[in-house]
C-alpha cells in the first residue's frame, strides 16, 4: 500500500468509527468569524482616512509585507461598526472549542460544546450534530441570547499583497477581550457521571485580561478539577498565542495538575523555551522540557510539514492520531473549510521529518513523529490549528484498538 492509499484507508476507517465516538467535551470560547480579503479592507481603510484607520491600515501592511499572520487587539471602539459597511465573503463559527466542535460533528461525533450566549446567527452556523446542554428544571439561570463576537479575518496571499508572503496567510482582528463560556448547563452536564467522556477540550483564555482572567481562571480551575473527579480521561489544553508570556504562564500556574494533555504550534512552543530550536535533538530536548515542567503524560506539536508527539499513551494509536490530524487540516487547507477527509488533497506534498515514526523517549514515553500533507498554495490557512487537533481526537478519544502496522523502534 502506497502513502496515498495509506492515507485514504485512515480517513475511512476513522470516520467511519466517528459516530461512535465517546462525547468529547469542547470550551470556553465561541465567536463568529467575517472573513475578507486584504485589498478591499485597506482601501475602505484608506478611504475612511481617520487615525485608527490608518493604524489598523499599517498593521496590516505590515503583516502582509512581512509574509506572515497572526493575531491583533486594536483599540478602536467604532471598529465593529466600521467592519458592519464591508460585507464578508463568508461567515464561519469561530473558537477552537466551537471549531473542533463542528469538524468532530462532521465526522459523525456528537461533541458538547460549552455556549452561554446562544446568539441565533451563530447557532445557525453550528453543524446539526453538536450538542448544546439544556438547562435542566432546577437551573434558574438558562443559557442566554447574547450576541456572540464577532472578529474579522483578513486574508492575503502572494497574489494580492504584492509583499513577501509565500503563501497564503490571515490576521484575527480584536476590538476587545472576549468573555470565555461560562455555560451553566454544560458544567452540570459534563460533570455527571451518568455521562462517559472521550475527552474534554480546554481553551480560550488568551484573549482575556487582568482580573476578567484571574476570575475565569478561577472558574475553569474549578471545572478542571471536578473533571478530574470523574476520570474523564483525557483533558488537553490547547496553549494558544497570549499577547504576554505573564498572562499564558498565570494560565498554566493555575491549571497545573489539571490536565493531561496540551498541544500547541512550533511557534507556541519556541516561546516557552529560552533557547533557540534549530536542530531536531533541540527541538526534542524542548518537548521533552515542556512535558516535565507541565507535568503533563502528552505533549502535541503541529508544523506546516510535521507534527510532533510525545506520549506516555500507546505510540501507534498516537501515531495515527497526529496523521490524521495533519490529514484533516490539510484537507481544509486545500477546500477553504472544515470538510471530511477522504485522502490526501490534491498537489499536497509529503517531505520526510528528521525523526522516526516512534522512537523510545530517553526516560517515559515514546516520541511519534508524522509528515504532514504540505500546500503550496493553501485556499485559507484559517482554523488550521482547531482543524489539526479535532483530527487527533477522532482517533484518542476513540475506543477502537490501533491498528497501524509500522513497528515501534
Amino acid at each position: 500500500m502506497n502513502l496515498a492509499e495509506e492515507y485514504a484507508s485512515l480517513s475511512r476507517e476513522v470516520c467511519h468509527s466517528a459516530e461512535d465516538l465517546k462525547p468529547v467535551y469542547c470550551g470556553f470560547s465561541a465567536c463568529i468569524d467575517h472573513l475578507y480579503d486584504l485589498d478591499p479592507v485597506l482601501r475602505a481603510l484608506e478611504a475612511s482616512n481617520g487615525h485608527a484607520e490608518r493604524a489598523l491600515w499599517a498593521k496590516l501592511v505590515a503583516f502582509a509585507h512581512d509574509g506572515r499572520g497572526g493575531e491583533i487587539e486594536v483599540d478602536w471602539p467604532d471598529g465593529p461598526e466600521f467592519f458592519k459597511d464591508l460585507p464578508p465573503k463568508q461567515a464561519l463559527p469561530g473558537g477552537t472549542g466551537v471549531q473542533v466542535a463542528c469538524q468532530l460533528a462532521l465526522f459523525g461525533a456528537r461533541p458538547v460544546l460549552a455556549l452561554e450566549r446562544r446568539d441565533p446567527k451563530l447557532m445557525h452556523l453550528l453543524h446539526p450534530n453538536v450538542t448544546l446542554a439544556e438547562a435542566d428544571s432546577g437551573n434558574a439561570d438558562p443559557p442566554s441570547p447574547e450576541p456572540a463576537p464577532i472578529h474579522p479575518i483578513i486574508e492575503f496571499s502572494p497574489a494580492c499583497d504584492g509583499g513577501g508572503s509565500t503563501r497564503a496567510d490571515r490576521v484575527i482582528v480584536r476590538f476587545s477581550e472576549d468573555l470565555i463560556e461560562q455555560d451553566k448547563a454544560f458544567v452540570n452536564h459534563t460533570c455527571n457521571r451518568d455521562h462517559e467522556s472521550g475527552a474534554g477540550v480546554v481553551s480560550g483564555f488568551n484573549a482575556l485580561k487582568e482580573r476578567k482572567l484571574e476570575s475565569a481562571l478561577a472558574w475553569g480551575a474549578g471545572l478542571l478539577r471536578r473533571w478530574t473527579d470523574i476520570d474523564i480521561p483525557l483533558i488537553h489544553l490547547e496553549l494558544a498565542d497570549f499577547d504576554t508570556t505573564s498572562e499564558r504562564d498565570q494560565m498554566l500556574r493555575s491549571f497545573a495538575g489539571l490536565y493531561t494533555s496540551v498541544g500547541m504550534n512550533f511557534s507556541e512552543l519556541q516561546q516557552l523555551q529560552s533557547s533557540d530550536l534549530n536542530t531536531p535533538d533541540s527541538i526534542l530536548g524542548a518537548v521533552h522540557s515542556v512535558a516535565r515542567n507541565l507535568g503533563v503524560s502528552r505533549v502535541t506539536v503541529h508544523e506546516d510539514r510535521w507534527a510532533l508527539s510525545l506520549t506516555e499513551g500507546d505510540p501507534v494509536k498516537e501515531l495515527r492520531a497526529i496523521e490524521f490530524g495533519c490529514l484533516t487540516a490539510s484537507t481544509r487547507a486545500h477546500v477553504g473549510q472544515p470538510t471530511k477527509p477522504v485522502g490526501l488533497p490534491a498537489g499536497a506534498t509529503l517531505s520526510g521529518p528528521p525523526w522516526p515514526s516512534i522512537a523510545k523517549a530517553q526516560h517515559d514515553g515514546h516520541f511519534v513523529c508524522c509528515a504532514a500533507p504540505y500546500l503550496d498554495n493553501p485556499t485559507t490557512t484559517i482554523g488550521l490549528g482547531d482543524s489539526f487537533l479535532a483530527g487527533t481526537l477522532a482517533v484518542l478519544a476513540g475506543s477502537h484498538p490501533s491498528s497501524s502496522q509500522k513497528d515501534l523502534s
